[in-house]
């Protein structure tokens, strides 16, 4: 076989890929903002959730210390659908609830 005998359809070989970064009031914001809390990943095969870690902990950013917290620490972690629209949620109503479940359903 040639390369010749394979086609390949380009749109569909390179996949389309959005990225959506959320701050901590749930915004949408541009990849220069400072602090991103959550971050969206939309790919033709579904779609990728990373919420930000501080030494394994999920980060509030409404909660104690946030002004001594070092920022420099924060890591992405992957997680699924659902604790991903509970944090979203949290950040925009403010609401800990949907903080504490959002918790809850990572630890399953």
């Amino acid at each position: 076989m040639n390369e010749k005998d394979f086609i390949v359809d380009k749109d569909r070989a390179e996949g389309q890929e959005e990225v959506i970064l959320y701050d901590k009031d749930g915004k949408t914001v541009s990849e220069e903002e400072r602090f991103i809390f959550m971050k969206e990943i939309r790919t033709d095969r579904g779609s990728k959730y990373f919420l930000m870690f501080n030494q394994s902990e999920l980060v509030n950013p409404l909660g104690d210390n946030v002004f001594f917290r070092n920022y420099h620490n924060l890591k992405q972690k992957r997680v699924g659908a659902k604790a991903a629209r509970f944090y979203l949620k949290f950040l925009r109503e403010k609401n800990s609830r949907y903080f504490t479940m959002c918790r809850r359903d990572l630890d399953d």
